[in-house]
């Protein structure tokens, strides 16, 4: 665990990093003529910086980002991972919002504009010094909104990912149609009037719970007549083959937990692991009703769907059987809004 650098008592000392000497020159006469401030050191880049930061110790380094042989961002990392205390102060000359993220990651504890005001550079130092940090509050917005439109950006190209591959399962699974769509959007909107969160990430389980058939043989998944009990157990492994499959892309447990338990039964005697009642994680006691009333309601090529009437009563003929009763109330009422039954 890393301890606080205790604020300096005397003038803050600040080592210089910029490979332009007018520029060097510039920051030094700027911090000169003040008690806060004493300049200990100049380095025209990150490799020369490195080597004079154990010696010089200063308490605030001015690290230009552009710099030959090793550059800002480059020498924030490689000097973090000595562990010498130092307080970063990046400076560059343009308001590249990826660059100031990157270095900020790297482990720069502030940010300002070459050709700021005098004022603005004492107060950014002095803010460092004092083991605060530095980001004009224009700069800071405007991370937070490219961060924000990043996390966008990337839930739209995992669910387009997730879809697909959900898809893929459907087709070799033969005749379950838009299952894992239907039972998404129906799950989700389930633990929305029950719980009255919107967890969207659950998503990514509801629409893979099936994934793991992906490693089950034909012969035994696209079986035609009944199952033999050791095909049958095979079947039951694409909960945990799923689980596997989907655990190294880091989603949390609630979301792998529908993957790996959506089978559980309430009264104990589903699968894998046999859990009872409120053992069973609730999205998955969630995702078990809709996932059963979907497959009740849709056609398979060895039955017709049943009306949602009848598919409804047996949900409720279960309720403390195999489903979890108050996710069985919640899903009738749900039903009723909807105007499903």
């Amino acid at each position: 665990m890393d301890i606080p650098t205790p604020a300096p008592s005397g003038p803050l000392r600040v080592l210089i990093v910029d490979d332009q000497p007018h520029m060097r020159r510039m920051l030094s006469l700027a911090l000169a003529g003040t008690p806060e401030f004493r300049v200990v050191g100049e380095a025209g880049d990150g490799e020369e910086a490195l080597g004079m930061v154990g010696i010089a110790r200063p308490d605030v380094t001015l690290v230009d980002l552009s710099m030959p042989r090793l550059d800002g961002i480059g020498m924030i990392r490689a000097l973090r991972a000595t562990g010498v205390r130092t307080s970063l102060l990046v400076l560059t000359s343009n308001g590249d919002r990826t660059a100031v993220a990157t270095a900020l990651e790297a482990g720069a504890d502030g940010y300002v504009l070459k050709g700021c005001s005098v004022g603005e550079l004492r107060s950014a130092v002095l803010a460092v010094g004092r083991g605060g940090s530095a980001l004009a509050p224009a700069v800071a917005r405007s991370l937070v909104d490219d961060y924000t439109r990043m996390l966008e950006e990337r839930r739209e190209r995992d669910l387009a990912v997730i879809r697909t591959l959900a898809s893929a399962v459907e087709m070799r699974d033969r005749g379950t149609g838009n299952h894992a769509q239907n039972v998404a959007r129906l799950a989700l909107t389930l633990w929305r009037s029950m719980i009255g969160t919107d967890p969207e990430d659950l998503v990514y389980g509801f629409l893979l719970h099936d994934v793991g058939k992906i490693g089950i043989p034909d012969a035994i998944l696209l079986k035609e007549g009944p199952l033999e009990p050791g095909e049958m157990e095979v079947i039951r492994g694409h909960v945990r083959i799923g689980a596997e499959l989907v655990s190294p892309l880091g989603f949390r447990p609630e979301v792998i937990s529908v993957i790996r338990c959506h089978h559980e039964r309430w009264d104990g005697r589903g699968y894998p692991a046999a859990l009872r009642g409120d053992e069973i994680p609730l999205a998955a006691r969630v995702f078990g009703v809709v996932d059963a009333f979907d497959a009740m309601t849709s056609d398979r090529p060895y039955r017709r769907a049943v009306p949602v009437a009848d598919a409804l009563a047996e949900l409720e003929r279960h309720a403390g059987t195999q489903f979890d009763p108050t996710c069985t109330a919640g899903f009738t009422r749900l039903a009723g809004d909807m105007g499903l039954g």
